[in-house]
């Protein structure tokens, strides 16, 4: 029997925009592999997954104690996220193994990550079995927290997979050298998750969009900037102002903005499917956060994007990824620097310039042309790279 293992960051909970690269996995891959065993792992215990977010559609297994069943694997799929970046190893996945009792230093943690998510000692053979996909390294400088041990298990895992396809064009072109003659840019996996389980794109629905225009914010210090923005553009576009509940209300953070504005009014957990969805019914979506503008995109509804101009790339969360993703298609008109919304005057003309552009369906519909296309090139190398591991009987396998 065919078995694949496919290796996740630790999900935050109720996080729809990682749940989204998540079930991309299981869809596309248990589409183009019927019959295959599918397991999904994170390091770490997964128990608490299950207790705080019990409506997640995903189940994990730890990835600590089973590294023997997932060598034995046909295939190992790294999944999006940063999986491999010496900042999450060093930051967010050290705290974490130390938390659940599996490192008692960051000593400890450091190589419990490195034999995990580098495969540091595993033999090449194992390694060559290994796909890295949408994932990133761009918070990585040249001079790692983990020095070179981590540079050289990173090195060689990378020259060894039978396919790495980063999400980002910084990421690919550090792997790009490790991997002459094959391409190593890919597509976050969150653009592969189409409702046929292929990935496959549809065209922008055609006729009005009966949402309006949709804000969340979640990442800025201060929600207020990008609120005032949101109004000024569903004012220009004549549309009504409403709240996404991606995450649930932060009142700790945005406390005086809910009681104001009284955006947390009718939150309810939401299965992550009916989450995504939804996007689609809006016109234009106001947002801060990676991975709302991703699934907005995908399914053809603009996303203005605010980020910070002078944040530095030194966390998950940092703003780097998304000027990154705009960037790399033509999407910058859509891209909000924070700056460009301190004070009335720059908020009126900034608010004018994203009207704009969400109101012109050509744009629009080409910066999904170029996102659809891109992913469609970047699924068809992931599902080729699959097939050379995995003789699956699937008919149109890799198509």
């Amino acid at each position: 029997m065919t078995v694949l293992s496919v290796i996740h960051a630790y999900p935050a909970a109720h996080n729809p925009g990682m749940a989204s690269v998540d079930l991309a996995a299981h869809r596309l891959l248990g589409r183009a592999c019927p019959g295959a065993t599918l397991r999904s792992f994170v390091l770490g215990d997964p128990s608490p997954i299950e207790e705080t977010d019990p409506g997640h559609p995903l189940r994990y297994l730890p990835l600590q104690g089973h590294l023997d069943a997932v060598l034995g694997s046909d295939a190992i799929l790294y999944w999006g996220d940063f999986l491999h970046a010496d900042t999450y190893i060093e930051r967010d996945l050290a705290a974490r193994l130390i938390a659940h009792g599996l490192a008692s230093s960051r000593d400890e943690a450091r190589s419990l990550a490195y034999r995990h998510h580098l495969l540091e000692g595993a033999p090449r053979a194992m390694k060559e079995k290994v796909l890295v996909f949408g994932g990133t390294l761009i918070t990585n400088d040249i001079r790692s927290r983990g020095g070179r041990r981590y540079t050289e298990a990173l090195q060689e895992l990378l020259a060894s997979a039978r396919g790495v396809w980063f999400r980002d064009p910084f990421s690919a072109a550090y792997a790009a050298p490790l991997r002459p003659g094959r391409q190593t840019l890919g597509v976050d996996p969150a653009f592969l998750l189409g409702s046929d389980g292929w990935g496959n794109w549809a065209p922008p629905r055609e006729g009005p969009r009966t949402g309006g225009v949709a804000l969340f914010c979640g990442r800025n210090r201060s929600a207020w900037p990008v609120h005032f923005l949101a109004r000024g553009l569903a004012r220009r576009l004549r549309e009504p102002l409403t709240w996404i509940h991606w995450f649930p209300p932060n009142r700790n953070r945005y406390g005086a903005f809910f009681r104001l504005t009284g955006f947390h009014r009718g939150y309810r957990p939401r299965p992550v499917e009916e989450i995504l969805s939804d996007l689609a019914r809006y016109r234009c979506i106001v947002t801060d956060t990676y991975h709302l503008c991703v699934n907005a995109w995908r399914q053809g509804v603009p996303a203005i994007c605010v980020g910070r101009g002078a944040d530095r790339n030194v966390g998950t969360v940092s703003d780097g990824k998304k000027r990154a993703l705009y960037a790399l298609y033509g999407a910058m008109d859509f891209y909000v620097f924070e700056g460009e919304i301190r004070g009335p005057r720059a908020l009126r003309w900034t608010a004018a310039r994203v009207a704009e552009a969400a109101a012109d369906r050509d744009r629009v519909g080409e910066v999904h042309a170029a996102m659809g296309a891109h992913a469609r090139q970047a699924r068809a190398a992931l599902l080729e790279g699959l097939r050379g591991l995995v003789r699956s009987p699937a008919a149109g396998f890799g198509s």
